[in-house]
C-alpha cells in the first residue's frame, strides 16, 4: 500500500555507471516482494495470537463448550467434567445413537439434536437431559453458535453447555419451603380461629360454673 514498512539499501563500490532504470525496477519488483512477504508474515503471527487466545479461551473457561468443524471434533474440560467422561471417549460416541450419555426416554430428542449439530444450524437454549457414568441424571440446557467464514458460510460451530440440575434442586427446595410455609400460615390461622372459639366456651363455662 502506501505505508513504509522498510528499506533496501544499495551501494555501487566499483566504476559503473549510475543505476539504471532496468535497475531500479528491478529492485522496485524486490522491495514489492519483500513488502508482501512481511506482510503475510505479520498476518500469520496475528492470526497464532489469535489462535492462542481462542484455545486459553475454550480450555480454560469454566463453562462446558464443544467445537465443531469439519475436520476436527474439541470437548473442552468444563464439558468433559459435565459429562463425567475423558474428550476421547466423548470424541468417539459424540454422534452416534447409542452414546452413554442418552437416557432412554430422549432418544427422539437427541435425534434432532444430532441433525442440528451437523447442519450447523443456530440452537437458543434447548433443554435435554443427559447420564453420567455413575447414572446421575443431568438436566442441561444448551446453545449453539455457528461460525461463518468469508463466504458467509458456516464452517464451525460452537455449542455451549449449563447444567441446569443444582438451579432445578433448588427450586424445587424453594417450593417445597413456600408450601411449607404456605401449610404454616393456613395452620396459624386455623389454630387462631380455634383459640378464639375455645376462649368463648370457657368463658361461658366459668359463667355457669359460678
Amino acid at each position: 500500500g502506501d505505508r513504509a514498512i522498510g528499506r533496501i539499501h544499495l551501494a555501487r563500490f566499483d566504476d559503473y555507471p549510475s543505476y539504471t532504470d532496468d535497475d531500479r525496477i528491478t529492485v522496485e519488483s524486490l522491495a514489492a516482494a519483500a513488502a508482501l512477504v512481511f506482510q503475510r508474515r505479520d498476518v500469520e503471527d496475528q492470526l497464532a495470537q489469535a489462535f492462542q487466545r481462542f484455545e486459553a479461551l475454550f480450555e480454560q473457561a469454566p463453562v462446558p463448550m464443544v467445537f465443531a468443524s469439519d475436520d476436527a471434533l474439541r470437548i473442552n474440560d468444563a464439558a468433559c467434567v459435565l459429562l463425567g467422561r475423558s474428550e476421547s471417549d466423548i470424541q468417539r460416541y459424540a454422534l452416534r445413537p447409542d452414546s452413554h450419555w442418552i437416557p432412554p426416554d430422549q432418544a427422539e430428542l437427541w435425534t434432532t439434536m444430532r441433525q442440528s449439530f451437523r447442519s450447523r444450524v443456530a440452537l437458543p437454549g434447548l433443554r435435554f437431559a443427559l447420564l453420567r457414568p455413575d447414572g446421575e441424571r443431568r438436566e442441561v440446557e444448551a446453545s449453539a453458535i455457528p461460525l461463518t467464514g468469508p463466504n458467509a458460510q458456516a464452517v464451525g460451530l460452537v455449542v455451549v453447555f449449563n447444567d441446569l440440575t443444582v438451579r432445578e434442586s433448588l427450586e424445587a427446595q424453594l417450593r417445597h419451603a413456600q408450601k411449607m410455609e404456605a401449610l404454616g400460615r393456613l395452620a396459624g390461622g386455623i389454630a387462631h380461629d380455634f383459640n378464639n372459639v375455645l376462649m368463648a366456651i370457657l368463658g361461658y363455662a366459668e359463667f355457669l360454673a359460678a
